[in-house]
């Protein structure tokens, strides 16, 4: 039969970089494949394809094992390129061979349409599995069974999407627009907040004490002759110096004035600073936006800036 010819032949013409071991593995991949094995054939095929990049009947043989493997996106692709290569080479057993396995498999190949919502940003990658293709790409033969589809670009959101494909499959997947990363809050900002809230809590306490002190400073000098409770008081003594002269209780009352007005202007103080400080953190801290990250099989995030 010709096909059966065809794999097994060998590629006459230029020696490898290690013929024997290349014919060694060689042999030993027909022998798996004989035997039903075609993952562990197709591992004997790659590895004498790599002794001998050149030789068309190992790549054919490549291509047959991964077909009944069921990988037959894959086998479409290894026989197109066999066919490509025999052609240049007018190798016409092996040709002919490589054809007629692609007729016999182009109906059965799963095929996935891209269809884009919006024109791609600048940069923009497509990530089929672990392949990365263009983003132009427009149908993509895929091998049955499980894939996963991611589209990156550039300060972008990256858009991921998972299938499954089953023989003869003709599907089309619809990649949204990516969106902008959110901005995220810079730590700066965080303390800016903290800041302007602890510096308001002073100020309003200082009010406070402010308002006391004045209370209690009122509260020396009420007559204790009027309508209301005596309380102690100053000025209905003669004054020493222009000022008031008031009685032992009277004397404390002013005291604890006097150290609640004190207090309350440090605590204002504070509070003025602390709202300055927060004001500057909280308008000077940087936005820093979430860029997303990419590669083979791997996709994440990371936030850049100055904190």
């Amino acid at each position: 039969m010709l096909i059966a010819a065809a794999v097994v032949a060998r590629v006459a013409g230029a020696e490898p970089v290690d013929k024997p071991e290349a014919e060694r593995l060689f042999e030993e991949g027909r022998a798996l494949l004989a035997d039903g094995h075609a993952d562990e054939a197709c591992a004997k095929f790659e590895a004498s394809l790599a002794k001998d990049p050149r030789a068309v009947g190992t790549l054919l043989n490549l291509g047959l094992c991964n077909e009944r493997a069921g990988k037959v996106a894959t086998a479409l692709r290894l026989f197109q390129e066999a066919y490509d290569r025999a052609t240049e080479a007018n190798m016409t057993e092996h040709r002919d061979a490589a054809r007629e396995h692609i007729g016999q498999l182009r109906a059965d190949v799963p095929v996935l349409a891209i269809k884009l919502a919006a024109p791609p940003a600048p940069d923009t990658k497509l990530l089929v599995d672990n392949a990365v293709l263009a983003i132009t790409t427009t149908e993509i033969p895929l091998d049955p069974g499980a894939h996963e589809i991611t589209v990156t670009a550039p300060n972008r959101l990256p858009w991921h999407a998972e299938l499954h494909v089953n023989l003869r499959d003709r599907r089309t997947l619809l990649v949204r627009a990516l969106a902008a990363p959110p901005v995220a809050q810079s730590s700066r900002r965080l303390y800016g907040k903290i800041a302007l809230g602890a510096g308001a809590g002073m100020l309003a306490s200082a009010g406070g004490l402010g308002a006391w002190a004045l209370h209690t400073r009122d509260g020396a000098y009420n007559d204790p002759d009027g309508p209301g409770p005596a309380l102690p008081h100053c000025g209905e003594r003669p004054k020493v110096d222009g000022r008031d002269v008031c009685d032992p209780a009277g004397a404390r009352a002013i005291d604890r004035a006097q150290l609640y007005g004190n207090t309350a202007t440090a605590v204002g103080a504070l509070g003025i600073a602390s709202l300055l400080a927060g004001a500057w953190l909280y308008w000077r801290a940087p936005d820093v936006p979430v860029v997303p990250t990419t590669a083979p099989g791997q996709v994440g995030i990371a936030i850049v800036g100055e904190f």
